[in-house]
């Protein structure tokens, strides 16, 4: 199964050619999660893809409690769809704003 989601994800990679900045829906958190609901999201697979060309992310979240268990839950998820997990960093904001995931280089 990962290895089918990696080969997905490795055949969506031509569409990531340049940074990205990815909202994730609210909505998301309001419905069980799995790696297929994760992978197949359309909000966040540029950002997933770009990650492929090398590009690290960030998973930017507001300082409340919810956000950062929702920021880590999603990361979580992003490693077990085999995104290296040194290339994923959560950066805490102080802003009430949605999950934001963005690719850049270092």
């Amino acid at each position: 199964m990962k290895h089918k989601i990696l080969l997905f994800i490795t055949l969506l990679a031509p569409l990531a050619a340049h940074a990205q900045s990815c909202i994730v829906d609210d909505a998301l958190w309001l419905q069980p999660r799995t790696g297929v609901i994760i992978r197949d999201n359309t909000d966040i697979a540029p950002c997933m893809n770009a990650m492929l060309t090398g590009e690290k992310m960030k998973i930017i979240y507001a300082d409340t409690d919810d956000a950062s268990i929702h920021a880590n839950e999603l990361r979580q998820w992003l490693l077990a769809l085999g995104l290296p997990a040194a290339n994923i960093t959560l950066n805490k904001t102080n802003t009430t704003d949605s999950i934001r995931l963005e690719n850049y280089h270092d």
